[in-house]
């Protein structure tokens, strides 16, 4: 260190650094609270032989959002899918639909404005390509005109193996548009408006979706069932399949026969019926209860016939869920009571009656009314009552195979997993109400949107297992991870430092295998 001036007085400082010589103007000034000397350090430059000269400081060209995709890329590489999706399409469309898969399933960006977005993260450096509405629009039509979703539930199922359950489920979602495609039907949702029905497969073990199918918006669930068994029998071997009761009929029974499967039994025909009043006092015995996951449930097993096909199930009843289906019941029962109670009667028969199944809805069957000094005399019917109290908490499960009761109810009720899965779809993912113009549009967008299902079902997987979803839901940790950015110095990506909270996220998803 050399001093050019009197110590009191603004000097010159200089540090060497790494060879190089760096200078600094000291100015002096007293500190009141410490009552010491203490000095201002301004930066003047480095030596550069014939004097000193400034270095000019290196800005950042670009800044990037960066930490979502630190997993979500993980996933994608881990499980194949760039390279399957490089083998079906350009590199640029493959860069595409990987952008707007992810799009959707880190923000659930609409298409028109994930242009917008992709152009301020990493996505824009690591999956080059041009987005605008008119190639996204061209990409959805050539997919869904073409054989690429087919060839990728091939190469899909060649990895991820699916030897175990198979869920199936179906679901139907409402458009705006007016493509034919688009029909009424009997969506739940969104009544008013034409729909499509989605078919999905997922391999239980390891919750993945594997294959979907849409249809016209008027063929009934029963109907889809053949239609995608046929198409995925070969992409699977030794399929059990795990239905709801939705599915249960005789044709689809007749269908069933040739694989593995679990359904859930429908009450309304007769022979189901007879199975559980026929077997009803000899259920509740001790010898026939086991212990699920620290409850005692009884279960018989039963076997039948429906138009000469035999058939085989378990018979369960479960004493906590007829308690809150009982308590739920009579709840409902008695706030319809009282609203019809309340309800001041129209003029005529024919109106009370249709005022009074208005206000009962599907509590119709479950009471009766008569009008008295202008007030409605409700009265519960308890027959019909004490029917449906019969078959509170249970429930027959058909199947084929060779299962315990532990075995063929642990089976049913993973089929959560594929109902997870629409939800997922309709909520997170926003698939409704979709705004496409042409069928082949149509499969193009779902073909694009099941990919992101894969992505996000995955990452919620990870954060389960890690126990991160204790502490965060998969948008706020997406959300904390937006904040984590790359910056473009001179050509050079740095990562800039990670907090506690991104570190604590990506620590824990790293711990787990996404495969």
């Amino acid at each position: 260190m050399y001093l050019f001036r009197y110590i009191l007085n603004t000097y010159t400082r200089k540090k060497v650094i790494n060879g190089k010589e760096y200078f600094y103007e000291m100015t002096p000034y007293y500190d009141k609270e410490t009552k010491k000397i203490r000095y201002h350090s301004r930066y003047l430059g480095v030596s550069n032989g014939s004097g000193i000269g400034k270095v000019r400081a290196r800005m950042p060209r670009n800044i990037f959002t960066y930490g979502p995709f630190i997993p979500v890329l993980r996933i994608v590489r881990k499980m194949g899918i760039d390279k399957m999706l490089e083998s079906l399409l350009s590199n640029e469309d493959k860069n595409m639909l990987l952008a707007l898969a992810i799009a959707r399933a880190v923000r659930s960006l609409p298409m028109d404005l994930v242009h917008t977005w992709y152009e301020g993260t990493y996505l824009a450096r690591e999956l080059p390509c041009t987005i605008t509405s008119q190639r996204i629009s061209r990409l959805m039509e050539y997919i869904g005109n073409s054989n690429i979703p087919d060839r990728f539930f091939s190469l899909l199922a060649g990895k991820i193996k699916p030897e175990s359950s198979l869920f199936y489920d179906i679901t139907s979602i409402a458009s705006y548009s007016s493509n034919s495609m688009f029909e009424y039907g009997h969506a739940k949702d969104n009544i008013d408006l034409p729909e499509i029905n989605m078919s999905l497969i997922m391999e239980r073990k390891s919750s993945t979706p594997f294959f979907f199918e849409i249809y016209p918006g008027s063929i009934v669930d029963v109907s889809t069932l053949e239609l995608s068994l046929k198409r995925v029998e070969n992409l699977a071997s030794n399929m059990v399949i795990i239905l709801d009761r939705g599915f249960f009929s005789l044709d689809n029974l007749k269908l069933l026969s040739r694989y593995g499967y679990i359904i859930a039994a429908t009450y309304s025909r007769k022979e189901i019926k007879h199975v559980f009043s026929s077997n009803l006092r000899k259920l509740d015995s001790a010898n026939n209860t086991f212990m699920y996951y620290g409850k005692a449930i009884f279960a018989m097993d039963v076997e039948f016939s429906i138009a000469g096909m035999e058939l085989k199930g378990y018979l369960y009843h479960d004493i906590e869920l007829e308690s809150k289906e009982r308590i739920a019941f009579h709840r409902k029962l008695r706030e319809i009571i009282d609203a019809a109670g309340r309800a001041v009667p129209k003029t005529g028969k024919s109106a009370q009656s249709q005022q009074i199944k208005t206000i009962a809805g599907g509590y119709g069957k479950f009471i009766s009314a008569t009008v008295k000094d202008g007030k409605y005399v409700v009265h519960a019917r308890n027959n019909a009552i004490s029917q449906k109290e019969n078959r509170m908490g249970r429930f027959l499960l058909v199947y084929k195979g060779e299962y315990t009761p532990v075995e063929c109810l642990n089976l049913y009720r993973d089929k959560d997993h594929v109902e997870k899965a629409f939800e997922i779809l309709k909520t997170d993912l926003d698939i409704f109400p979709l705004r496409t113009g042409t069928p082949a549009t149509t499969k193009g967008l779902i073909f694009v949107l099941f990919i992101s299902l894969i992505l996000r079902l995955r990452i919620r997987k990870m954060m389960s297992e890690s126990g991160l979803s204790r502490k965060y839901s998969i948008d706020k940790a997406f959300l904390e991870l937006e904040k984590l950015q790359m910056i473009d110095i001179d050509g050079k990506l740095v990562e800039r430092e990670r907090t506690k909270k991104q570190k604590e996220i990506l620590d824990a998803l790293e711990s787990i295998s996404c495969t």
